[in-house]
């Protein structure tokens, strides 16, 4: 295994926090813990993903590769697919390759011991490198990360093998937010509603979130 992070990017697919994300898509139902995992997504362009393929990927699988398997069936870099104005028979959207590619991390959202299933706790760190505290909504799992945001993952690369073929992975441990754009799925989209009459609902709104440092140290490097 060997320590890794992105550079700085767009983020996508990110789920740090709270329960987490269904590991077989949004569709997949089950309340069983060891069916979800936090992972998190970045979008690079061509130039970025050719250089990380060249000096990280190459290099580690060059010396972790298993010694019957030639090369990696899959690593965390692929292709970013977009959908496309054709269909096909069933009337669904073709996709293409958009020219940009996918940094991918995940890791379990729960991990078993002795006394039966605990929460993983991804780091969560601020621009300055320091933590979030306990009761920031996003390590609270009260909001996720919206597209928008922009940051580092930070994880380990590690070579898995299975019935004869391996992939290199990036297990994520911590994303450090360059910034952080919240996400609150209501299912309700609101506007402003004409008139002066008061809602009677009381108060100007949610406070806004603290973002000063906690610290004055730095939070701890992945």
């Amino acid at each position: 295994m060997s320590n890794w992070k992105t550079p700085v990017g767009p983020l996508k697919w990110t789920f740090v926090s709270g329960k987490g994300a269904p590991k077989y898509g949004k569709e997949f139902t089950s309340e069983n813990p060891a069916d979800f995992e936090y992972k998190a997504s970045m979008v690079v362009d061509g130039k970025t993903a050719k250089q990380i393929q060249n000096t990280v990927i190459k290099p580690f699988w060059d010396t972790n590769k298993p010694a019957k398997v030639a090369k990696p069936t899959s690593t965390f870099l692929k292709p970013e697919m977009v959908e496309t104005d054709d269909v096909d028979e069933y009337g669904a959207k073709l996709k293409k390759e958009s020219g940009n590619y996918i940094i991918s991390a995940s890791t379990n959202a729960n991990f078993k011991n002795k006394d039966g299933w605990v929460p993983n706790k991804i780091v969560l760190l601020r621009k300055n490198g320091q933590t979030l505290p306990e009761n920031h909504p996003l390590v609270k799992g009260d909001v996720g990360v919206a597209d928008g945001s922009t940051g580092v993952i930070h994880g380990v690369l590690a070579v898995t093998e299975y019935e004869g073929k391996a992939y290199v992975k990036f297990y994520l441990k911590g994303v450090q937010f360059a910034k952080f754009v919240p996400y609150e799925s209501t299912g309700v989209t609101a506007e402003a509603l004409e008139g002066d009459e008061d809602d009677g609902l009381g108060g100007d709104g949610l406070d806004d979130i603290d973002t000063a440092p906690i610290t004055d140290s730095e939070g701890p490097q992945l």
